[in-house]
């Protein structure tokens, strides 16, 4: 893999309006597509657009392994962030050729991560995996590149929801100081 400077742009995070804010970078190592909570380290999660963020979030659509299909109701918080990380690296798999560098595909890196964490394939509830085994590939890659390539502050991937678009993942601990500022916020009515 390749690490890569990030061109400066906006990015953007979703959650429901009565726990958002601004100034929210996780703490804790909580378990999501590129962290398997074992505690190694924190993730800050965001998306290419205001939609995919709502997406991710699943606040449109719901789970995308429910039968369950429609929106989560009530007012969701869409921050907008200016993320200037200069010449710190990252490395860019919606390269097809930094994907197979890393040993993964677009499928493996916007498939049922939380699926693949669970050995029996059976789930009590969406979200609640019953028999924790073992990481998920992605969670794999991740904490692969935070153990192997120290100077490395996050990756981008193929969004999960909209692969065509890209989910930026920021070991947080790594955030060059300054360089994440926010720069609005929209409420919307779901």
């Amino acid at each position: 893999m390749t690490p890569t400077s990030l061109p400066v742009r906006d990015w953007f995070r979703a959650a429901p309006a009565s726990i958002a804010r601004p100034d929210h970078v996780p703490r804790t190592k909580a378990v999501n597509r590129f962290n398997d909570g074992s505690g190694a380290y924190a993730v800050f999660y965001c998306a290419a657009d205001a939609v995919t963020a709502l997406l991710e979030a699943r606040a449109l659509l719901g789970h995308p392994h429910s039968s369950a299909v429609g929106v989560t109701h009530g007012t969701w918080r869409v921050f907008r962030y200016r993320i200037d990380l200069g010449r710190a690296p990252v490395v860019d798999l919606g390269s097809p050729g930094e994907r197979s560098a890393a040993g993964t595909n677009t499928q493996e890196l916007t498939g049922d991560w939380e699926g693949r964490r669970n050995s029996r394939g059976d789930r009590r509830g969406i979200g609640h995996v019953r028999h924790k085994t073992a990481q998920a590939p992605t969670q794999r890659l991740a904490s692969a590149l935070f153990n192997r390539s120290p100077s490395v502050v996050g990756l981008v991937a193929p969004s999960a929801r909209l692969p065509k678009l890209a989910n930026l993942a920021l070991f947080v601990s790594r955030i060059p100081q300054g360089s994440v500022v926010f720069s609005g916020q929209r409420d919307i009515v779901l």
